[in-house]
């Protein structure tokens, strides 16, 4: 006689034999999540530019001995119109490493110069990083430091927005030439500085002079002033290596394509600054151009470089503000609404 078969255990029996139920199959129109999230805005990003600030009053030891140039005033925002430039950090930092070893090597076989015996030394602070080691945004600078009045901020930009417009500048590609360290106007900091060529259609001259013309109606020195370049250290006047404004443009070409005059002319102080040292370097490294493995570097790698702008950015405190250079037209649109 057959044993009695439960009808609980006949039921689990078959659930165990069926089939596993086959997946409903996607419409077309069911996307599947992407792959990556889409970068933040450059917006948001501006956002988080600037450091915290440490203290409340001018401590150099906060930054590695380096003493503020314009003493902070209360009521004040220190101010600086620029361009930033992103551009390659490994090819920098292999300039920059260059750039180190020919003084290590200097120091190591120059002849003492200090009354102990022992040779100065000249150490070099690179500013191609962040402090958590990520690429830092470079600049170029079109204003010195301008200490806004809190009522003066907004009346500012809208003036440096005007004068854009007027300069009919459009976005544009910068490339770079020469390399050489430059002081400050005191000479209490030393720049390692790459300079930059002039654009083909002279738009750093042009966004450099609409700069200046806000600064001056606020009652602020001009950057790079013609009566001002030696004392602030940056006249770099022939001093690239890259040929000549002049060289680079036919004289009887500049009024057709909306060329600065010659009295407005700076093409030859333009630059990104990528280190910078309290001792000055010695006198025989000062331009670069001489030494075997620098020349190499910026024939070969840093020649082919190139930066695009499009916007002037402003820092008006820890705030910054982007400017488009050509501000955007409305698109307009055709009888049948089409762009």
């Amino acid at each position: 006689m057959p044993l009695v078969a439960y009808s609980d255990s006949e039921s689990e029996a078959e659930q165990d034999a069926l089939p596993p139920a086959k997946r409903p199959k996607r419409s077309a129109n069911c996307r599947s999540p992407p792959e990556s999230l889409p970068p933040l805005p450059q917006a948001f990003l501006d956002l988080y530019a600037t450091n915290a600030r440490q203290s409340t009053h001018d401590d150099p030891a906060l930054h590695g001995g380096r003493k503020r140039a314009i003493p902070h005033m209360d009521g004040h925002w220190p101010s600086h119109v620029y361009l930033e430039c992103k551009l390659q950090s490994r090819t920098l930092q292999s300039l920059l490493s260059a750039v180190e070893r020919a003084l290590a090597l200097y120091f190591h076989t120059s002849a003492s110069n200090d009354a102990t015996g022992v040779p100065q030394l000249q150490t070099v602070h690179s500013s191609l990083l962040t402090p958590l080691s990520t690429p830092a945004p470079l600049h170029v600078s079109l204003s010195r430091t301008l200490p806004l009045p809190t009522d003066s901020r907004a009346p500012f930009l809208d003036a440096l927005a005007t004068n854009l417009r007027r300069s009919s500048t459009r976005p544009f590609d910068a490339r770079f030439d020469g390399l050489k360290w430059v002081p400050n106007f005191d000479r209490s900091r030393w720049f390692l500085v790459l300079g930059m060529r002039r654009p083909p259609n002279d738009e750093l001259n042009r966004l450099l002079l609409a700069a200046n013309q806000a600064a001056k109606r606020f009652g602020y020195p001009e950057l790079y002033a013609e009566d001002q370049q030696h004392g602030e250290g940056v006249d770099m006047t022939g001093g690239w290596g890259a040929p000549t404004a002049t060289e680079d443009h036919k004289a009887d070409e500049e009024d057709a394509k909306g060329f600065v005059n010659k009295k407005d002319d700076r093409s030859n102080t333009f630059h990104v600054s990528l280190a910078w040292s309290l001792e000055p370097p010695p006198a025989e490294l000062r331009e670069l151009s001489g030494v075997e493995e620098i020349s190499y570097l910026m024939k070969q790698d840093v020649s082919q470089m190139s930066v695009r702008f499009d916007v002037v950015k402003v820092k008006v405190g820890n705030a910054i503000h982007a400017l488009d250079i050509a501000p955007k037209r409305k698109e307009e649109k055709g009888i049948l609404g089409l762009a």
